[in-house]
């Protein structure tokens, strides 16, 4: 399911005003926990605050009111999937490469004769 931007509303920890807290129409996923934060905060300062949020600092009711910046934030949301997929693929791949290793060390340890004396 793609991740999408469901509500923004002010932070009510931050008296100040100035962090909002962004919801997510899904729970991140672990490596979208570390791509999240660290895309949108080409335009805010951004940290992760629970499975399917994060808190941006700094702002204005602009930064999520007008149009522009709007596509902005989904653009960069979209960008920040795209790279936590490729971090699972990788991961995935590296796995069974760490997988596809460990299966044929498995069949060379099984395929020894430990009765044979001989030397080879």
């Amino acid at each position: 399911m793609t991740l999408k931007i469901q509500k923004v509303t002010q932070d009510p920890r931050d008296r100040s005003g100035l962090s909002f807290v962004m919801q997510f129409t899904r729970p991140l996923t672990p490596h979208e926990r570390q791509t999240v934060p660290m895309f949108l905060s080409q335009l805010l300062p951004t940290e992760e605050n629970g499975p399917d949020t994060v808190v941006i600092r700094k702002a204005r009711e602009e930064w999520f009111t007008l149009a522009q910046h709007r596509q902005r934030w989904k653009a960069l949301l979209a960008d920040a999937e795209a790279q936590a997929e490729k971090y699972l693929a990788q991961d995935t791949s590296a796995e069974g490469l760490a997988a596809a290793r460990a299966d044929q060390t498995r069949r060379r340890l099984e395929a020894i004769d430990w009765d044979d004396d001989s030397e080879t």
